[in-house]
């Protein structure tokens, strides 16, 4: 057993040459992914356990494909890098992806994304924040005998920035997406910038809903009839399109750490007087600054024996206590990741909480990431 991993580490170096690659465990049935899988800037064919890339045709080949990312690694990253226009065949059933990370994708594209062959895959996002496909400008296309089942707290998909009037998310063939039917509005996301209108076009497929599994399933949209077809020739039967609301207009916030201004839309629209900052390894985020300027609506009342914050937000009341690891929602009581922390007068909370505080509000649609070059947060609500 040990000269078989020996042999297979020795492999896998002899093939990526200086590529970051993932570390076996015991289990040679499973990948432990702790350094991801990044195609964005190779140029060589390669492969793996159960992976192979073409680098001229960018096509990433999983057959029996087995991994997982543990906690606390690829935090804010993916498991796996994809150029633009990218193809990802799946051969096979038993193809396997989770993410147990904070923030960590499954797959992440730099632009157009097809994923397509005859296999199956599984996904798990157990990070409200991560995401099964994250397409940056997008489109994403599912096509031929694909059948992708995705699990967990994530997003299934999520198109970063949408360009254009038609076909950011496509469905075509025989293609399925399954993912459960709770949360099902932040399962499907697509942001845009200022400039675009939002379109239903944007969404071509229909939607088929399984009572009895809770479950939603993508598939491709029903054709419409053409002028010649017989009206007497007995109609098959299509899958029912469920319409789907308005896409809300979203706004994008950033706060840079040791800059006191909060900018909306590229503009600023809010200036402290304590900037963000860093303590022990988490990003520290002024509560009350953020929440007026992303929520005019929001109350906050300050008690200052009990040095607590009383939030009433997206119709939840929240009450933080500076130093405790716990706060109180509702009335019930939820972990803290970290303690709030009290800088000259003000009250923040890390860059985690506010995840977990803005996925109880009303609007599911809130994202937040980090620019870890720049220092920078940026919420999308």
């Amino acid at each position: 057993m040990k000269q078989k991993w020996f042999l297979g580490i020795l492999s896998f170096a002899i093939l990526l040459s200086g590529y970051t690659y993932p570390a076996f465990a015991e289990n040679p049935e499973l990948t432990i992914i702790d350094g991801t899988l990044d195609f964005r800037n190779d140029r060589a064919d390669c492969s793996g356990d159960g992976w192979e890339w073409n680098a001229d045709t960018k096509t990433l080949r999983l057959e029996d494909f087995h991994a997982t990312v543990p906690r606390g690694k690829l935090e804010e990253e993916a498991a796996i890098f994809l150029p633009k226009e990218s193809t990802v065949t799946l051969i096979g059933k038993e193809n396997e992806i989770h993410t147990m990370s904070y923030y960590c994708n499954a797959f992440q594209g730099e632009g157009e994304l097809t994923i397509g062959g005859k296999g199956k895959l599984k996904i798990t996002i157990d990070s409200l924040g991560g995401s099964a496909f994250y397409v940056q400008n997008g489109p994403i296309f599912f096509e031929d005998k694909t059948e992708i089942t995705i699990e967990g707290d994530g997003h299934a998909i999520y198109v970063d920035e949408a360009k254009g009037k038609t076909g950011v998310i496509c469905v075509s063939d025989q293609a399925k997406v399954i993912f459960p039917k709770k949360g099902q509005d932040r399962n499907v996301i697509i942001t845009r910038k200022p400039s675009v209108h939002a379109t239903n076009d944007w969404f071509d497929y229909a939607e088929e809903i399984d009572p009895n599994e809770d479950t939603v399933t993508l598939v491709k949209k029903a054709e419409k009839p053409t002028p010649a077809e017989d009206k007497n020739e007995p109609k098959e039967e299509k899958p029912e399109e469920i319409p789907r609301e308005p896409m809300k207009e979203l706004h994008e916030y950033q706060i840079t750490i040791g800059n006191p201004n909060i900018l909306k839309d590229g503009k600023v629209a809010y200036t402290g007087d304590v900037p963000a900052y860093i303590s022990n390894g988490y990003t520290m985020l002024p509560l009350r600054a953020l929440l007026e300027v992303s929520d005019p609506d929001v109350q906050i009342n300050w008690e200052k024996t009990s040095k607590t914050a009383i939030v009433t937000y997206g119709g939840n009341t929240f009450a933080i206590i500076a130093g405790s690891a716990v706060r109180l929602q509702n009335g019930n009581s939820v972990s803290m990741l970290v303690p709030a922390e009290l800088k000259d007068g003000r009250m923040f909370v890390s860059l985690r909480d506010w995840t977990n505080l803005l996925h109880h509000s009303d609007d599911d649609t809130a994202q937040l990431s980090w620019d870890s070059a720049t220092k920078t947060v940026t919420l999308r609500h």
